[in-house]
């Protein structure tokens, strides 16, 4: 997945954050995120990165659409946020990866 989705799916993340009505913003945000953190954490166990691809599991699992994690807003906020910061920390370590 090349570096442009990685920062879109981030900017998404901390849109995420902005009180947004529900529909139809957060399920594409599901869908998105979870795609991009399940694809995330592919790479990371195939090139032997146990630790990165624990935490893009439980992200993925955190967003999913199907089975809805159900939390107050300031908490889904600080998700959001973490998990945008959290992508673009990594995201030198996955364009590495991806080569």
């Amino acid at each position: 997945m090349p570096a442009i989705v990685i920062i879109i799916t981030a900017f998404m993340l901390f849109l995420g954050a902005a009180p947004l009505p529900y529909y139809p913003y957060y399920p594409i945000l599901r869908i998105v995120v979870t795609i991009v953190f399940i694809w995330s954490a592919y790479v990371s166990s195939s090139r032997k990165r146990s630790d990165l691809s624990w935490l893009f599991c439980i992200g993925a699992i955190l967003f999913n659409p199907i089975f809805e994690i159900e939390l107050p807003k300031p908490i889904w906020f600080v998700i959001d946020i973490a998990c945008g910061v959290f992508l673009l920390v990594n995201l030198k370590i996955l364009k590495g990866l991806n080569n």
